[in-house]
């Protein structure tokens, strides 16, 4: 429940919050991935954990960045002889 809580949080930040985010994710990773090189983590899950959290955001942020110059009434087709047809500004 925890992880689909947190999902949803990153939906809900702004691209400025998330970018920030993101960041901070790509330190951690760096800094996890170098410790491990030196000398074994204790929990090595914590690096794919990092990469995973880093491919959420940039995923996020791609949406957002897809989604917002549509305009609401071009979202989907309007009728029958449109489908397929999609309009993105």
């Amino acid at each position: 429940m925890a992880k689909k809580e947190s999902r949803e949080s990153l939906h809900e930040m702004s691209e400025k919050e998330l970018q920030a985010r993101l960041k901070e994710a790509q330190e951690k990773s760096f800094r996890l991935q170098f410790q491990h090189t030196s000398n074994p983590l204790k929990n090595p899950m914590d690096i794919r954990t990092a990469r995973r959290e880093i491919a959420r955001i940039l995923t996020i942020l791609r949406q957002k960045e897809t989604i917002s110059p549509m305009r609401p009434w071009t979202d989907g087709p309007t009728s029958k002889k449109d489908k397929g047809s999609r309009e993105v500004a």
